[in-house]
């Protein structure tokens, strides 16, 4: 249990309407606030209540005055990822969709990309490019309840909308930047070679077939202690083999180029990449090695985002939707997704941390339980949403770039501070122990506090699982 704990505490980091923006915090929460912000130095008050930079809503809408000083904090990022403290509340992904429309409409962006899976994404791509398949079928199909919501739904359906008449805006695309399913990315192998090189379908059968059993082992207990219950010389030779169909294609690029075009062919590149580092990741599963498997899932939705960039032929401009601890800039534990895109970006990259004090959100109690609503824990005195609560101030952001550190006011911002990470499982009993103490302004940009938070409205089929 302990095990199974600590995984899904710090890596489990991967989804009626009302205004839920509107909605007061509930007496208890007002209370505590209150309390708690009076314990806090009045300088710093003062300060973070002249640092914050509220606006209105979550809710996406067509009016953006609030989050047009988003125009200066973004600048010219090509790069801007958008992290959540849980991943199942409703203002996060309500903000994400907003951040995403105003990136649009006033930045220029033409592409998003999320932590679910590579090739199940593409369909939902094709979705909201040209209106072929069911957008709530196609979001079932993503296996991961996170996603599986009204709130994702609606932002599809924006992008569909959006891209049958985008003004002087670009048009969208959809992708998705993980490796966890590779069942379809073998597929899209061997259909190449069949297409490509018929002769050699069956040696790619044959090589993938060691994996097959496993590709879709993700929420799968028993797949995964199957698998890593083989002996050590036969996952080596199966992760040679999968290799093997990455050196057959890049050996064979410029036939194969000839035979189908540039786009394609990177395309069944990405797919093959993507099946030799999903064998990698199952096999760090059930060790402590590479913490989990951390950095190697991290390293592959980096590399993703950066497949996409190249694609689009240095005119993509994209928003990376995941958990705050994979976008965050940290090497602690593990590199992780926004650190390897930090040393590649550099300033092209903006990173939007987002956090909150008091409510409730989804989250499975265990793996394969359907998730449920649970409110959240009172953040300690030493976590950040402690202080951020004392300007009550019910939603803003907080820019940690350019801040004087050894002034009284902002000394504390510097020192470690525990920070909210909750993933897609959350057991009651150890509420208050689902934090990490970070070093905020090096591992976030930008800061995006709600006081009080809902949870995200699942769709039916989360329950059909």
């Amino acid at each position: 249990m302990k095990k199974l704990f600590i995984l899904f505490l710090l890596l489990t980091v991967a989804c009626g309407k009302a205004d839920n923006a509107s909605v007061p915090p509930t007496p208890s929460t007002q209370t505590t606030a209150a309390a708690q912000a009076a314990q806090i130095d009045k300088d710093i008050v003062t300060w973070l209540q002249g640092k914050a930079v509220p606006f209105d809503t979550a809710e996406p809408d067509e009016n953006y005055d609030d989050l047009m000083p988003l125009n200066n904090i973004i600048g010219d990022a090509q790069i801007v990822a958008l992290g959540e403290a849980t991943h199942g509340t409703h203002e996060f992904s309500a903000m994400k969709h907003r951040i995403f429309q105003f990136l649009v409409k006033e930045k220029g962006f033409n592409a998003i990309a999320l932590e679910v899976p590579w090739a199940e994404a593409e369909l939902i791509n094709r979705y909201v490019r040209t209106g072929e398949g069911n957008p709530e079928e196609l979001l079932a199909g993503l296996h991961f309840w996170i996603t599986n919501t009204e709130e994702l739904l609606a932002m599809i359906e924006w992008m569909r909308s959006h891209n049958q008449n985008p003004g002087d805006a670009p048009q969208v695309s959809f992708y998705g930047l993980d490796m966890q399913f590779p069942a379809m990315p073998m597929g899209i192998v061997i259909d190449y070679f069949e297409q490509i090189d018929p002769e050699k379908v069956s040696l790619v059968n044959e090589l993938y077939a060691c994996f097959q059993p496993y590709a879709n082992y993700y929420n799968n207990k028993d797949t995964t202690k199957a698998y890593n219950d083989l002996p050590g010389e036969e996952k080596a030779l199966c992760g040679e083999n999968l290799q093997q169909v990455s050196d057959i294609l890049a050996n064979n690029q410029e036939t194969y180029q000839a035979s189908s075009s540039a786009s394609e062919f990177a395309h069944v590149s990405h797919a093959a990449k993507l099946v030799t580092v999903a064998q990698k990741y199952l096999g760090q599963l059930e060790s402590k090695s590479d913490f989990y498997g951390a950095e190697v899932r991290d390293k592959f939705m980096a590399d993703s985002v950066s497949w996409i960039m190249e694609q689009g032929d240095g005119n993509t401009k994209i928003a990376v939707w995941a958990h705050n601890g994979h976008v965050a800039n940290t090497t602690k534990y593990s590199t992780r997704l926004g650190a390897f895109l930090r040393e590649q970006y550099g300033q092209d990259l903006i990173i939007f941390g987002f956090t909150f004090y008091g409510g409730s959100f989804n989250a499975r109690p265990d793996l394969g339980i359907p998730p449920t609503s649970h409110q959240a824990a009172q953040p300690a005195k030493d976590n950040l949403s402690h202080y951020l609560q004392s300007t009550d101030i019910p939603r803003f952001f907080l820019d940690l770039r350019d801040i004087e550190p050894d002034a009284p006011a902002t000394d504390w911002l510097f020192k470690p501070l525990k920070f909210t990470f909750i993933g897609s499982v959350y057991v009651e009993e150890y509420g208050d122990k689902y934090v990490a103490t970070i070093q905020v302004p090096d591992d976030y940009d930008i800061i995006i506090y709600f006081a009080e938070t809902t949870p995200t409205n699942l769709l039916p089929s989360v329950f059909q699982e």
